[in-house]
């Protein structure tokens, strides 16, 4: 049933932490519809949600002394698996021609720092680079960082499914290899079944199950440093994984050709 308020005056605002947020989410619901017909309108076009700037900005006390662990993928929603582009077929004339008409004059100076950070890949896969994802990756755990007590880790999952001309990581690419699921028959055939693609599967699969028991992801042969404001680290997550310092993914591609 939907409330008109909470019945909480401006000098009770504290007690807003203490009402569950489904509760907080109907109440906001009850006062815009209200408004909206004070206004003689039918609706005012936005609707309340949970979010991490005001509602859900500080983590809850008791994950304070929990160690958090979060990251992104190479390509979140702008890769080879939305577009279709058969980009590892392309010549250096047509790479220089697609670099050219997303970076424009700046092309020579993005190659380079994608060179300087993605040693292993091909520079043309710049254009596919979900660069603007890092910084909501690095705001979530510099927050956890301001109270917790715990280590925080970063990743950065950048391996490329070899079918279709290659697939570079697309959203939710890396939870296969979280739980060791590769053998499944469909997400064999997308991954190929290689052993590149379960090298990778045990290393991911084994520092997920390590941060579970134990707080710590790192595994002989590949340790992950924590996450920190002034040592930002993140782990590679590729056929050679590797730690880099997120500032470093952090890079000239989030800018518009031009600017």
């Amino acid at each position: 049933m939907n409330r008109p308020d909470l019945n909480l005056t401006g000098s009770q605002i504290d007690r807003l932490k203490q009402v569950p947020y489904t509760e907080l989410i109907e109440a906001g619901n009850a006062a815009r519809q209200s408004a909206a017909k004070e206004l003689g309108l039918g609706n005012l076009g936005w609707t309340v949600i949970a979010d991490d700037t005001y509602v859900m900005r500080e983590f809850t006390d008791y994950a304070h002394g929990i160690p958090l662990m979060a990251g992104a993928v190479f390509s979140e929603f702008g890769g080879t698996l939305s577009t279709g582009d058969r980009k590892n077929d392309w010549t250096e004339q047509q790479i220089d021609q697609q670099l050219s008409a997303k970076y424009g004059d700046r092309k020579n100076e993005i190659a380079a720092e994608f060179r300087q950070a993605f040693p292993r890949m091909k520079v043309q896969d710049a254009l596919y680079y979900a660069a603007s994802s890092r910084p909501g990756v690095k705001n979530l755990l510099g927050r956890k960082l301001e109270k917790g007590t715990t280590p925080v880790y970063n990743y950065l999952f950048t391996w490329e499914y070899p079918i279709n001309g290659g697939i570079t990581a697309f959203h939710c690419s890396e939870i296969a290899f979280h739980f060791h699921a590769l053998n499944v028959p469909q997400i064999r055939t997308a991954t190929g079944g290689g052993p590149e693609a379960m090298a990778l599967q045990d290393k991911v699969a084994q520092a997920w199950v390590n941060f579970a028991k134990t707080g710590n992801p790192s595994q002989p042969g590949l340790e992950w440093k924590p996450y920190t404001t002034a040592d930002p680290q993140a782990m590679i997550f590729d056929a050679t994984s590797r730690a880099l310092r997120d500032d470093k993914l952090v890079s000239l591609i989030t800018e518009p050709a031009g600017s």
